[in-house]
C-alpha cells in the first residue's frame, strides 16, 4: 500500500501502520510525530499515546527514547534505559555518562553543563560548589563573593593568613 508520511505498510499488506516516534489511528497510516518531550518506541501499540519521558530524560519531536537533560548522566554500560542522575555541586556533565570535578578556580551547582570561573583576581579550590568557596588572592582585599578583590593600595599588604577583608 502507499502510505502518508510517518506511516509504512508491511509487507504484502493493504494497510499502513505508524512508525515508531508517531502516534495515529491504527491502520489508517495518519500518523503525527510524538511531540517534544515524549516518546513512543516500537513495542507500544500504534494507538497508544506517546509516553512521556522520565524525569532527568527529554526528547525531540518524534523520539523512540528519551535521553539525559543537561546536567545529569546516565551509566550506559547499563543494558536497557538506566535513570538519570545530575552531576553533583563541583562537577559538571561531560559526555553522556561522566560527571567531571570542576578544576582549582572554578566552580558549580547540582547539574552543570560546565563551571564557572571564580571572579578575578581570586582563587578556589578543585570542586568549589559555589562563589563563596573563592577567596581573594594575597596582595588583594575584598570579596571574591561579591566579585570585588581589587589589589592592595601602595605601602600596604595582606598575605593568605589574614582575614579576607584586611587592609
Amino acid at each position: 500500500a502507499q502510505c502518508p508520511g510517518w506511516s509504512t505498510s508491511p509487507p504484502r499488506s493493504t494497510y499502513c501502520t505508524c512508525n515508531p516516534g508517531t502516534v495515529g489511528p491504527a491502520t489508517t497510516g495518519l500518523c503525527t510525530p510524538c511531540a517534544a518531550g515524549t516518546f513512543k518506541n516500537a513495542t507500544q501499540a500504534e494507538q497508544a499515546p506517546c509516553a512521556t519521558c522520565p524525569t532527568g530524560r527529554t526528547s525531540g519531536s518524534g523520539a523512540t527514547g528519551c535521553y539525559c537533560v543537561p546536567g545529569w548522566v546516565s551509566d550506559i554500560t547499563v543494558s536497557g534505559s538506566s535513570p538519570c542522575t545530575p552531576c553533583d555541586a563541583g562537577t559538571y556533565r561531560y559526555g553522556q555518562s561522566e560527571c567531571r570535578d570542576c578544576p582549582g578556580n572554578e566552580y558549580s551547582t547540582t547539574a552543570a553543563t560546565g563551571c564557572a570561573r571564580c571572579p578575578a583576581l581570586s582563587t578556589g579550590p578543585p570542586r568549589g560548589t559555589s562563589v563563596a568557596n573563592c577567596t581573594c588572592r594575597s596582595g588583594t582585599v575584598g570579596s571574591a563573593a561579591t566579585g570585588r578583590c581589587t589589589p592592595c593600595v601602595a605601602g600596604t599588604y595582606k598575605n593568605t593568613t589574614q582575614a579576607e577583608q584586611a587592609p
